[in-house]
């Protein structure tokens, strides 16, 4: 069962999942009034196709707009007043079909787009890479929620809002080479391959390693290319690089990997002093590094870069 809540109500079975998602079934006509989640024009382009061939016959309605009908046994709700269902008695489906193209697209809207990532290569790259097969698989139904997901101890694939703010910060045209610091099970690797010509997803465990080769044949993202080592060594093989994402936090400045950036390069990372942190951005000129701080946020450390502990008399 999808995490959310079940009313019954008139003979309708009404299952509302975060993201708005609703499934119905076995009903014969219900009305409810809804919160406004957003502008009313966006209820015809954001009401979509679960599974099709029922037979069930729908009518959404906004105000006084025409009804948009349609054979459909799900549908999401961003905005409307109301809407009536008219549908004949049908046996209600297994609940664990759910449509992540739309799922993505409400993560968008509600997780970049509201915390100003508004780069458009950036919001179509997270648009189209399916990130809930990047996820363990007793995750993948909370996969598109306002949340971190744990992939190994203390290793995580970070939530949409930093992974969209930090690829915001680095500025990755369509001709740079890019460096991914822990990329874990390649998610953040096969978005920025759609923005980059080249990626090296860097990873050091075995079984990220495994996972990440498989997830990224799958999505068929030719231009990266994983690569096993220490994430503290970086990759020198096939430095410099114009960019370098680092896929967690990091505690002490990573020197060995400002000395595999090319003259304007970006390495953006999210810099942890004890519990607090923030995304920043390290721009190298010549043989100097500036840094600049972007915005508040929290991820594990990556191996290799947290802070010595030790004794204080």
């Amino acid at each position: 069962m999808l995490p959310g809540r079940v009313d019954q109500r008139d003979h309708l079975t009404i299952v509302a999942l975060r993201g708005q998602a609703v499934e119905y079934a076995d009903g014969i006509r219900w009305r409810r009034r809804h919160r406004r989640l957003g502008n009313r024009r966006n209820l015809r382009r954001v009401v979509g196709e679960i599974t099709r061939g029922t037979g069930s016959q729908c009518n959404y309605h906004c105000n006084k707009d025409s009804p948009v009908h349609g054979p459909i046994i799900g549908h999401w709700l961003s905005s409307c007043d109301g809407f009536s269902i008219h549908q004949p008695p049908f046996q209600l489906p297994e609940l664990t079909m759910f449509d992540t193209a739309v799922q993505r697209a409400n993560m968008v809207a509600a997780q970049l787009r509201t915390n100003d990532v508004l780069d458009g290569r950036i919001l179509r790259a997270v648009e189209t890479v399916p990130r809930e097969i990047f996820v363990p698989e007793r995750y993948r139904p909370v996969a598109y929620m306002e949340r971190s997901i744990e992939l190994a101890p203390n290793r995580v694939l970070m939530d949409a809002r930093c992974f969209g703010k930090l690829a915001q910060l680095a500025a990755i045209s369509p001709t740079d080479t890019v460096l991914d610091v822990g990329c874990g099970t390649g998610y953040s690797a096969a978005v920025l391959g759609m923005l980059a010509a080249h990626v090296f997803a860097l990873e050091e465990h075995e079984e990220l390693i495994s996972v990440a080769q498989l997830r990224l044949h799958e999505v068929g993202a030719r231009n990266v290319h994983v690569v096993r080592g220490r994430l503290r060594d970086g990759d020198p093989a096939h430095a410099p690089f114009d960019v370098i994402f680092m896929d967690g936090a990091i505690e002490v400045e990573p020197t060995v990997l400002f000395g595999q950036l090319k003259d304007g390069g970006r390495l953006v990372a999210v810099k942890r002093d004890g519990a607090a942190g923030y995304g920043c951005v390290y721009v190298k000129h010549a043989n100097t590094i500036g840094e600049r701080g972007a915005f508040d946020a929290w991820l594990p450390v990556l191996p290799g870069f947290a802070k010595q502990r030790g004794f204080n008399f």
